[in-house]
């Protein structure tokens, strides 16, 4: 598979689960319902995505950082946000008001942690920045002397960087915040 076909079929993947996340979203079963439903349909996503890269060989360093900076990452912020939201919705309290926005405010707050943690590669990336895409988003190549996850050794080499899945962290907790303010 060459490098133009290879994007488009993850385009037209994520086109395709966004679809499907908006059909899902605008039926009239509960969050707890539509947040499984999305969570199938976005696994089967992520199962096509990691075939089409084991069918892929990056060009270059550049094809390499673009595809866990930017696409891998959405794929897996969708199903990071809809698997908190279902935790979050399933094991609410029978409550009054007042207790549902303060369970919701302290679930916000727990978003603040991470901020927090992460404060210094959060700023990278929201900036831009690229002076170290290839120590945090080429394969194999992880420096020690970054802060890394504790549960990098737990990642499939072949489908994960050391900082893919913090950018897809980053994604969903934006996400979440707008979820919690709504609530």
């Amino acid at each position: 598979m060459n490098g133009q076909n290879f994007r488009k079929k993850n385009d037209q993947l994520w086109k395709n689960l966004t679809t499907t996340v908006d059909q899902i979203n605008r039926s009239e079963n509960d969050i707890v319902i539509r947040s499984e439903e999305i969570l199938m349909e976005t696994d089967i996503a992520i199962r096509q995505l990691k075939d089409h890269l084991r069918q892929y060989q990056f060009s270059d360093w550049s094809d390499e950082i673009y595809f866990f900076k930017n696409t891998k990452p959405q794929f897996i912020a969708v199903y990071i946000y809809y698997s908190k939201v279902l935790a979050i919705e399933a094991s609410k309290p029978y409550a009054d008001p007042q207790a549902l926005q303060s369970y919701y405010e302290n679930e916000r707050s727990n978003l603040l942690y991470f901020y927090n943690e992460q404060r210094e590669f959060i700023s990278y990336y929201r900036r831009k920045s690229t002076y170290l895409d290839k120590k945090y988003f080429v394969r194999f190549k992880f420096d020690f002397k970054l802060k890394l996850s504790p549960e990098l050794y737990s990642y499939d080499e072949e489908f994960s960087t050391s900082h893919d899945h913090m950018v897809s962290q980053i994604l969903a907790n934006d996400l979440l915040d707008h979820y919690y303010l709504i609530k």
